[in-house]
C-alpha cells in the first residue's frame, strides 16, 4: 500500500486545508510582492544594467500572471478536494519559480563597488524570506521551494566578492536559510495540528450525534412501552388504593420526564452537529 493511500481521512482533510489556506491568501501575497518589485525596480533604475533589469522586471511580471492563473484556476475546480495532489505540486511548481526570479535579481543587480545596492538586496531577500517562512508554512514543500533558490545565489555572491565582510555576510544568510527551515517546519507543524484538531472535534461532535440518535432510538421504544404499562395500571379499576395509584401516577410522571430529556439531548446533538440552522429574525 503506497503512502497516499494509507492516509487517513482526516489527514486528507488536514493536507487540503493546508492547500486551500495557501491559496486563500495567495492574492494578497501577490500584492504584496508586485509592490516589492516596482519599489526594487525604482532603486536599482539608475544603478543595474537596463537589459539584466528589464530582463528580470519582465519575467517577474510574467511569473505573477501565472501565479494568479494558477490562483484562479483552483478556485474554478469543483474537485479540488480529489486534485489536492496536483494542486500542492502546482503551487510548490510557482513558489520555485519565484524563488528563482528574485534570487535572479539578486545575483545579476549585486555589485562589487556599491554597497548600498547590497545593503538594499541582503535587507530585500531576507525580509522576504522571513515574510515567506509565515505565508508559506502551510506547504512546506512551497516553502523550500522558494526560499532556497532566494537565498543561495546571493550568499554564492558574497563568498565569490570575498573579504572578510562580504563571507561574514555569507555565513550570517547561510545560518539565516538553517533557521528559516526549521521555523518553517515548526510552524507547518503547528498549523497541522490545528487542522487536525478541529476536524477530530468534529468528528467527536457527530459521533456524538449518531450515539445520541441511537439512544434516542433504542431506549425510546422500553420507554415507551413502560409508559402504556404506567397509563394501563393508572387506569385500571382494580387498584383502589390511593397510595397505590399515587405511585403509578408518578411512575408516569418520571417517564415523561425521561422521553423529555432524551428529546432535548437529541436537539443539544443536532445543534452541536450542525444540523440546526439558527435564524435571527
Amino acid at each position: 500500500m503506497t503512502a497516499e493511500a494509507s492516509r487517513s481521512p482526516i489527514a486528507e482533510r488536514v493536507r487540503f486545508d493546508r492547500i486551500e489556506a495557501f491559496y486563500r491568501q495567495a492574492p494578497r501575497a501577490t500584492q504584496t510582492n508586485l509592490v516589492m518589485a516596482a519599489i526594487t525596480f525604482a532603486v536599482t533604475w539608475d544603478r543595474a544594467e537596463p537589459l539584466l533589469l528589464w530582463t528580470w522586471a519582465a519575467s517577474l511580471a510574467l511569473l505573477h500572471a501565472i501565479r494568479l492563473g494558477i490562483w484562479y484556476r483552483f478556485t474554478r475546480d469543483a474537485r479540488r478536494f480529489e486534485h489536492a495532489v496536483a494542486w500542492e505540486r502546482r503551487c510548490a511548481g510557482a513558489m520555485l519559480l519565484s524563488g528563482v526570479v528574485w534570487g535572479f535579481g539578486g545575483l545579476a543587480m549585486f555589485p562589487a563597488d556599491d554597497p548600498l545596492l547590497q545593503a538594499y538586496w541582503l535587507v530585500l531577500v531576507v525580509g522576504i524570506s522571513a515574510g515567506v517562512t509565515t505565508a508559506n508554512a502551510f506547504i512546506p514543500l512551497a516553502h523550500d521551494a522558494y526560499v532556497l533558490p532566494l537565498l543561495v545565489p546571493l550568499i554564492l555572491r558574497c563568498v565569490s566578492l570575498g573579504g572578510f565582510t562580504h563571507y561574514a555576510l555569507a555565513l550570517g544568510m547561510t545560518m539565516f536559510l538553517a533557521f528559516s527551515l526549521r521555523q518553517a517546519r515548526h510552524q507547518a507543524q503547528l498549523i497541522e495540528d490545528a487542522f487536525a484538531l478541529r476536524h477530530e472535534r468534529e468528528e467527536a461532535s457527530l459521533a456524538k450525534s449518531r450515539f445520541f440518535a441511537a439512544a434516542n432510538h433504542d431506549l425510546r421504544q422500553p420507554l415507551h412501552a413502560l409508559g402504556l404499562l404506567a397509563s394501563t395500571l393508572r387506569d385500571h379499576r382494580g387498584i383502589e388504593n390511593p397510595a397505590a395509584r399515587l405511585t403509578v401516577e408518578r411512575m408516569r410522571q418520571s417517564i415523561d420526564a425521561l422521553e423529555t430529556l432524551f428529546d432535548e439531548l437529541l436537539d443539544i446533538a443536532k445543534l452541536d452537529s450542525g444540523a440546526f440552522e439558527l435564524r435571527i429574525g
